[in-house]
């Protein structure tokens, strides 16, 4: 079926026109030139291409466009002719909009020398800035970078504002996603200046927007964030996007929330519901009648909490949309937790279980695709090679029978050698893959299992009524779950990052016992704590184990020292208690019949033996059993040596 179908759609271009008008962009400018059609077959492969371009510009004829794609390039492989870079390029898009970031990254990397060469402005800079984006979406920023800034000049050159002030949101979005606020809000902040130069109000609000969001999530200035949210939706009602109104109004309404303004936030969801489910964006709803929910639970009208958070669970079975299941299902298994209702807290707590599981699953089935994609890839790239080299055999017949029997011995022993080559080579990168992907595997455990420990203090907190404590507690608990989220996204962060996590869990902790200890972190001068990376959430799991098992059952207040210094090829990091020691907590661990604490250990332990397999590394860790002249446990001392990465 699939093969008749190309094979109508390919007859159709033998016997339809093949000059087909040029593509626009929303401004009626011409983004792709038309390839030159003539009576012969590279012209109708160059028709091919035209309507595949101009398809692409509808999203319902996305299948459409990977048929033409297909026919394309079996066309020129039939007839023996040259791939164009316009057929390389709009393979490059079909994979970016499936999701498969390798192949287009590899079609763009050949395709654009050709598209630089042309001399059509237009074309070159729509390229670069499309494979900017490919770069980013790979990791690869610094790339994207200057690729984005080389662009913004050429744009700002040849009068192309429209692109000029794309490139300045896609660079602030690039800084926020590697953690460089103060970079991010620079260009959102010339984003907006700009914007309002040139009279464009759809990146007015995008800078708007943005904005508010940093002041809210990164900097907790509501009151600023507000104002930018404000401004953003007044705008977006004088042009009428219902969709940005939405959006906005939903992150507005968060803000009055953490504001503790409950009244102006359920106003405010409200209103976001009605137009939501107008412009049928069922997954704001939801999210909305969730939130909702969590205001009634915390003013403590707990019937209309259950309420919403029903109707949201139905709303999100309804779409399946399983992040929002599986934070409702957290919420409600935790008011029905603090209401005593431990059979309902039980049953939607094991359905937030199973969700979360679900998500993490699908995460590492992507990985596993995304692997998948990358070999299938240079399978058909080596394709393309072997193409290539046949059509160059083809050229040398001319020069005679016996030069071209040599000429193809030798080109085969250069196939054989690169497949062998290429082979290795990918059977090494699908390994790294997988082991990159079960680290992250590893991380994701580590997070729910520390955020489980840290919620204990703040149900406390509630408990005992003490509002500024709990606000407080709220406030860092805030930033510290924050600051996960950003290091969680990568395999290794700067030995700064990992500080300031460090330095809010010891906060937390202290709130949370009650001054019962107090902690230093010493760094020596000469490590360079922006360059100088070591693995994500190494150090918290060894100045937990000493806080809860050292100092919480000493008598007394204690002490924690953290301290790093450098020696010849590794960082030594050593952190000190003057608890009880192991074997006394060991001992008391045994009394409670308890291993709380003995899923971080575990993970931990996984993750060293992951990081010295993964880079050929030998972290190790050294315990030490600290005890006075008369053999009395006085503390233990853990030293970790971690390789330096950079």
């Amino acid at each position: 079926m699939f093969k008749t179908s190309i094979l109508v759609i390919g007859l159709l271009f033998y016997v339809l026109p093949f000059q087909l008008p040029p593509l626009t962009d929303g401004d009626q400018k011409p983004i792709h030139n038309p390839l030159p059609v003539k009576d012969d077959k590279a012209g109708q492969l160059h028709a091919i291409i035209n309507k595949g371009w101009q398809m692409f510009e509808y999203k319902t004829k996305f299948d459409t466009v990977k048929d033409l794609v297909e026919i394309a390039f079996n066309f020129a492989k039939e007839n023996n002719l040259k791939i164009p870079y316009q057929l390389i390029w709009l393979n490059a898009e079909v994979a970016f909009r499936e999701g498969n970031i390798y192949k287009a990254s590899v079609s763009m990397e050949k395709a654009l020398p050709e598209i630089e060469v042309s001399g059509k402005i237009k074309e070159i800079i729509t390229a670069r800035n499309f494979f900017a984006r490919v770069l980013t979406q790979g990791g690869e920023f610094s790339k994207a970078i200057d690729m984005y800034k080389k662009n913004m000049k050429m744009a700002r050159d040849n009068g192309m504002e429209d692109i000029y002030l794309e490139s300045l949101n896609r660079l602030a979005e690039i800084y926020r996603s590697v953690g460089k606020i103060d970079e991010s809000k620079k260009f959102y902040n010339s984003l907006f200046a700009e914007a309002v130069v040139a009279k464009d109000t759809f990146w007015l609000t995008e800078a708007l927007f943005r904005l508010g969001i940093i002041s809210m999530s990164v900097d907790s200035n509501f009151k600023l964030a507000r104002k930018y949210f404000s401004d953003c939706i007044r705008i977006a009602e004088q042009q009428k996007d219902t969709s940005r109104i939405c959006w906005t109004m939903n992150h507005l309404a968060w803000d009055y929330y953490l504001m503790d303004e409950k009244d102006s936030a359920l106003a405010c969801y409200n209103n976001l519901i009605k137009l939501a489910t107008m412009a049928k964006l069922i997954g704001l709803v939801t999210n909305s009648l969730g939130n909702i929910g969590t205001i009634y639970r915390d003013k403590k009208e707990y019937q209309k909490a259950e309420k919403y958070y029903q109707k949201s669970i139905d709303f999100a079975l309804s779409t399946r949309n399983m992040e929002n299941l599986r934070w409702i299902h957290k919420d409600v298994s935790d008011m029905y937790l603090s209401l005593g209702d431990f059979k309902n807290a039980y049953y939607h707590y094991q359905q937030y279980n199973l969700y979360n599981d679900s998500l993490n699953s699908l995460k590492f089935k992507k990985g596993m695709t995304e692997a998948r994609m990358k070999f299938d890839v240079d399978q058909q790239q080596k394709e393309l090679e072997v193409l290539t080299i046949k059509l160059s055999q083809q050229r040398y017949l001319t020069y005679g029978f016996a030069a071209f029997i040599i000429l193809f011995v030798i080109v085969g022993l250069l196939v054989i050698r690169q497949f062998r080559l290429s082979a290795k080579k990918r059977i090494s990168e699908m390994n790294q893959r997988i082991a990159e992907m079960t680290q992250a595997n590893l991380r994701q455990q580590m997070n729910p299992h520390f955020i489980f420990n840290t919620l204990n203090s703040i149900q406390y907190y509630m408990y005992q009524h003490d509002k500024v404590a709990t606000n407080n507690y709220l406030t860092k608990f805030s930033s510290l779950i924050r600051k996960i989220l950003e290091n969680s996204q990568h395999t290794s962060i700067p030995i700064k990052d990992e500080l300031e996590a460090l330095t809010l869990y010891l906060e937390l902790e202290k709130l949370r016992f009650k001054e019962k200890f107090s902690y230093r972190i010493d760094v020596a001068d000469e490590i360079d704590t922006l360059q100088y990376k070591i693995p994500t959430m190494l150090i918290q799991p060894y100045v937990e184990n000493a806080i809860c098992h050292g100092l919480v059952t000493k008598d007394g207040s204690g002490y924690v020292n953290i301290a790093f210094s450098m020696e010849f090829d590794y960082i030594r990091c050593v952190i000190e208690d003057n608890g009880i020691g192991r074997e006394a907590a060991m001992e008391i661990k045994k009394h409670r019949e308890t291993n709380h604490n003995s899923l971080g250990t575990r993970i931990t332990e996984s993750r060293l033996d992951l990081v010295n397999s993964l880079y050929g590394t030998s972290l190790k860790v050294i315990y030490d059993d600290l005890k006075d002249e008369h053999g009395d446990a006085i503390g233990t001392r853990v030293e970790i040596h971690i390789p330096i990465m950079v």
